[in-house]
């Protein structure tokens, strides 16, 4: 949708009974401004989170990666996506050396097990348990010693309120953006294939 910030945005947000959003700006003051009783309705989505608790992972994965290689030890080369698997969806071809990674107290490790306990908070069925799951998992975060993981943990914290809205409203972007990836990816195979049309020097019908 174009106009982030615009009328067209303002009008479509107001016939909204609940909004989720990436925390941008442009979406929340608008809801802000539209939607009665907004601050209730106003969800930080649970799939944007994790998407910034999967990078929290990767960035001490790169860290720790980069320590090791420069010991001589690959013990973490290509091993970016297992870290990034839910637990349940890691393909069985990688269970066994995922196992063997998970054994070696890693930083990684750590980070991972801290983004897996994150997603189980998501599971809770009430706003309270779901709050008395995230007491302990922010402290273990927070006093994990890994500044990507500690950093992603506060940042969330500052808006406790919106987080908890998911457990009155359920509202979720995942399946949206899932499309919208799968349109960019085909978008860009379209671009791709009339890049090599051209460069052929074959005019396109």
């Amino acid at each position: 949708m174009s106009g982030h910030g615009s009328p067209c945005l303002d009008n479509f947000i107001s016939e909204q009974p609940g909004c989720g959003t990436g925390r941008t700006s442009a979406w929340k003051a608008s809801t802000l401004r539209n939607v009665p009783g907004a601050r209730d309705k106003i969800v930080f989505d649970p799939y944007h989170i994790m998407r910034y608790m999967n990078k929290a992972v990767d960035d001490v994965r790169k860290k720790e990666h980069r320590d090791y290689w420069a010991r001589g030890d690959e013990t973490l080369a290509r091993s970016r996506y297992l870290w990034l698997y839910a637990q349940e969806k890691l393909p069985q071809k990688h269970q066994d050396r995922f196992e063997q990674l998970r054994a070696m107290n890693l930083k990684t490790g750590r980070a991972w097990a801290i983004k897996e306990s994150l997603r189980e908070f998501w599971k809770k069925p009430t706003r309270e348990k779901a709050l008395a799951h995230w007491k302990p998992w922010y402290r273990w975060a927070t006093h994990s010693r890994l500044k990507p993981v500690i950093k992603t943990a506060k940042n969330i914290q500052q808006m406790p309120h919106n987080v908890l809205t998911y457990f009155v409203h359920r509202i979720t972007n995942a399946v949206a953006e899932g499309f919208d990836s799968k349109i960019q990816t085909v978008a860009g195979e379209y671009a791709r294939y009339g890049r090599m049309i051209r460069e052929a020097g074959i005019k396109a019908e």
